[in-house]
């Protein structure tokens, strides 16, 4: 009988064993599934409100240059007027700094705004009219204007910053990443826009320069109908241009990189200035841009 129920045990222990090996081999392996991750981080999320709005006067500024911001996306709708009594920016005063020194506007983040973090804060915004306009290509029912690659939606990471300013403002720069920028019915005798990373730039409805200079600018510039006499672009790597609506008189390119969306027809006149043959090219085949170019103060 001993023999008989150590056997007994001794099976029961082997299949307990198998058993045991089968529910390990049959179990999740690894981490969590990527949805049951995304949805784990996003109820840990906690509220932001990002719509304490105050509204300054910024009468005479014509640069705007954000630095050292919030770690979060930003949309900042440019539009112009001739009256200086509608210059304004309107930002969220408890996450956002606004100073002006002379004719420059600065923004920095505050001390809660330093502190955003969006896998940890849900940035919460009404989104107006005005504001989905802006991110779905400002298309009216009068208006075929359309965004070409990307059409943003409303969403839990952002912070909006509306400005009005006069048409002789000139420079956009950015220190920080994550900022798209639109401008409407730019009229503007001059711009320059440099940006750090990861940012974009928009021109919606009717746009007049006199002079476009893109400086260390690797991401997303949409021209859309723009009239631009002289544009000069220092390339700096991989850039993304969409040229398909704009006119361009003279376009000089500088530096040293690829520009995959290139729209022959745009322009009228392109010069290149290069250390070397090939250092500027165009097209996913990454063609030398010289060949359909000319040298930079040379005649054909």
């Amino acid at each position: 009988m001993k023999t008989k129920a150590y056997i007994l045990g001794v099976i029961y222990l082997a299949l307990l064993i198998l058993g045991l090996v089968q529910i390990g081999i049959n179990a999740p392996q690894g981490p969590p599934p990527y949805d049951y991750q995304m949805a784990e981080d996003e109820a840990k999320r906690v509220n932001v409100n990002v719509d304490n709005y105050t509204i300054s006067r910024i009468t005479g500024t014509k640069e705007l240059w954000f630095r050292d911001m919030p770690d979060v996306s930003f949309v900042v709708a440019i539009s112009f007027t001739d009256d200086p009594n509608k210059c304004c920016i309107k930002y969220p005063k408890d996450l956002v700094q606004i100073t002006k020194n002379d004719d420059v506007l600065y923004g920095k983040a505050t001390q809660d705004g330093e502190v955003l973090d969006t896998r940890k804060h849900r940035l919460i915004h009404t989104y107006t009219n005005f504001d989905k306009q802006l991110l779905t290509g400002w298309k009216t029912n009068g208006s075929d204007d359309r965004l070409i690659d990307m059409v943003e939606q409303e969403d839990t990471y952002t912070i909006f910053i509306y400005m009005t300013v006069m048409k002789d403002f000139c420079a956009i720069r950015t220190d920080s990443p994550g900022f798209c920028f639109y401008l409407i019915d730019a009229h503007l005798p001059s711009l320059y826009f440099t940006a750090y990373y990861n940012t974009f730039l928009r021109f919606y409805g009717e746009t007049e320069l006199g002079e476009f200079w893109t400086q260390w600018v690797n991401y997303k510039v949409d021209l859309g109908k723009a009239h631009i006499r002289n544009m000069r672009i220092d390339v700096d790597g991989e850039t993304d241009y969409y040229d398909e609506e704009c006119k361009v008189d003279t376009l000089l390119l500088t530096g040293k990189g690829n520009m995959p969306f290139f729209t022959r027809k745009s322009y009228k006149t392109i010069e290149v200035s290069e250390k070397k043959r090939g250092d500027i090219t165009f097209g996913y085949d990454t063609e030398p841009m010289i060949k359909i170019a000319k040298p930079y103060g040379k005649k054909l």
